[in-house]
């Protein structure tokens, strides 16, 4: 045993510490080039991050090698562990029930036939092990642990018969636990149904259908109130116009000057369902405020690009700020002078912002009373609407129901990245309640959402303290405690010393222990002491 491992925190007795290269052979996964179609195929799973996602149990892949892209891969036995070792999402580990290959993203452990291959697993998702691993990457923006570092970090082992019984244990506890999990997800998921189920509702008037009939013949029907708001707005930019003119010395001859103005289009009604009494469809166009830039998008190109961005001033508003019906509050800044140049694009509290790119679309939210000074970037489109006409609320909660994102499917553009430019969100059909039934519509979606939300609350937070039990139950199992341990049992140094002497006689014995220390490991000896104090609290208290 070198220095190094002289100073690790004390394990029970008949356990080791190991590198991981002493428990198997560690492969670094390759990409076939892309650019040859030939190489990819259905013969061989390809595994990627992605595919870890099921842990435990992870036996599909989403794309696949051909029998000519596996000589440019190596294949994976089943029974492999794969750890993801570049990206946001490193530390993510799978255990293949399936024979494949990996990307270059992923290091896969090959377990020794004498170990147990579970165990290896559960030992790569304890929070020791990966704490270690973004100890040990590099402190980048894009976070890398190279194969050599990765081979050289340390893993508690048991004794065989040991680790055999805390997998028995372990799946016992995971089992109660994935079936708990499984059914808040299923609360989950039927949350978000009820909140579109609400949704349509409210936009078909279901949910005010007694509402109507208590205020039948009181309120005045949507229709007429869309030909007098649109009768105002033509009269009011008539007015305005006529004293442009006469400001500039200009009398009209005749009515032809009327012919500029441009009344907003509406939708077409005849691929649209019919509505309750009183309802009618108006376009965004037709209910956004007459006034400059009511419904605009964000700057693109070089008007606004990232490294615009500073540490404060004027918010950017942008896509991950736009949650259904939620605010998101991500943050990104410009210059306060770079802000006045974009003023065209800016928002107030209380507009309305349409997210027009990604799934679904379209999405809104309010903008708050506290975000300050702010404008919408590309694909975020600000909606001012006429108030005399709508409520805000209503039309947000409209634009994210399913009705309208049904008919927006229809007219995305783009296959990968869906997309709807401004004058397919002017077109956008919004079914139009008179305005007190607007505001009974809201009232009654905040109150049935509002038990919704209250519901998810506490999901969350149990799925949450079933994450935290995961965590504990780990370090529990590889402090030793989880189950009986038997003094009498073959030590797992006899055991690491049987793998070691199988991998020499394949002939494999080329690569001793800590020959991979060699490297990284400093040459000075107060560097060295350093990285020993290092090393002992990186690893106490930690499985």
């Amino acid at each position: 045993m070198n220095d190094l491992e002289n100073n690790l925190p004390s394990l029970p007795s008949g356990w080791s510490w190991a590198h991981v290269f002493e428990l198997g052979e560690v492969v670094t996964g390759t990409t076939p080039a892309k650019s040859n179609a030939h190489y990819y195929g259905t013969d061989y799973r390809f595994y990627k991050p992605t595919d870890l996602n099921a842990g435990y149990y992870v036996s599909k892949s989403t794309d696949g090698l051909s029998d000519e892209g596996l000589t440019k891969a190596r294949l994976l036995p089943a029974k492999s562990v794969l750890v993801t070792c570049i990206g946001a999402t490193i530390g993510k580990t799978g255990f293949i029930r399936a024979e494949g290959t990996s990307n270059q993203q992923i290091n896969a452990i090959v377990p020794a036939p004498s170990l147990c291959q579970e165990f290896l697993y559960f030992m790569c998702i304890s929070p020791g092990f990966q704490r270690s691993i973004l100890e040990n990457s590099s402190s980048t923006t894009l976070p890398i642990l190279n194969k050599s570092r990765f081979e050289s970090l340390l893993l508690p082992v048991a004794p065989l018969k040991e680790q055999h019984r805390i997998v028995t244990r372990l799946e016992e506890l995971f089992s109660d636990l994935d079936s708990t999990e499984a059914s808040f997800r299923r609360v989950k998921a039927q949350l978000k149904r009820y909140r579109q189920s609400v949704l349509k509702h409210a936009v078909e008037g279901k949910l005010t259908a007694e509402w109507r009939e208590k205020h039948r013949g009181q309120i005045e029907p949507a229709d007429e109130l869309l030909k007098r708001i649109l009768a105002e707005r033509r009269a009011k930019w008539e007015e305005q116009e006529l004293a442009k003119m006469k400001a500039n010395g200009k009398v009209p001859k005749d009515q032809s000057w009327k012919k500029k103005y441009k009344e907003p289009e509406p939708p077409n009604t005849e691929v649209l369902p019919q509505l309750p009494e009183g309802w009618c469809w108006a376009s965004l166009g037709q209910v956004a405020c007459h006034e400059p830039n009511s419904i605009t998008d964000g700057p693109f190109g070089s008007n606004l690009k990232t490294s615009h961005y500073t540490e404060s001033g004027p918010r950017v508003v942008r896509l991950q700020n736009i949650a259904a019906g939620q605010f998101v509050d991500e943050r990104a800044h410009i210059s306060f002078e770079h802000f006045l140049n974009l003023a065209k694009h800016r928002v107030f509290p209380g507009d309305l912002v349409v997210a027009t790119l990604g799934k679904p679309v379209p999405r809104a939210c309010l903008i708050p009373e506290w975000l300050g000074d702010a404008i919408v970037k590309a694909d975020c489109i600000r909606l001012k609407v006429q108030d005399e006409l709508v409520v805000n609320k209503y039309v947000m909660l409209a634009l994210n129901s399913l009705p309208i994102h049904s008919w927006a499917d229809r007219i995305v553009h783009g296959v990968g990245r869906p997309r709807l430019n401004l004058e397919d969100v002017r077109s956008i059909p919004l079914p139009l309640p008179p305005k007190a039934e607007q505001g009974a519509i809201v009232l009654d979606v905040e109150n049935k959402l509002s038990i919704a939300d209250e519901i998810q609350k506490t999901v969350d937070a149990n799925l949450l303290r079933s994450g935290y039990l995961r965590d504990a139950i780990l370090r529990t199992a590889f402090s030793g405690h989880l189950v009986p341990h038997n003094p009498s049992e073959e030590p797992a140094a006899v055991l690491l010393e049987r793998i070691r002497a199988e991998r020499e006689k394949k002939g494999d014995g080329k690569r001793k222990i800590g020959a991979l220390l060699k490297t990284p490991r400093p040459r000075k000896t107060r560097e060295r002491q350093e990285r020993r104090e290092t090393q002992k609290q990186l690893f106490k208290g930690r499985y």
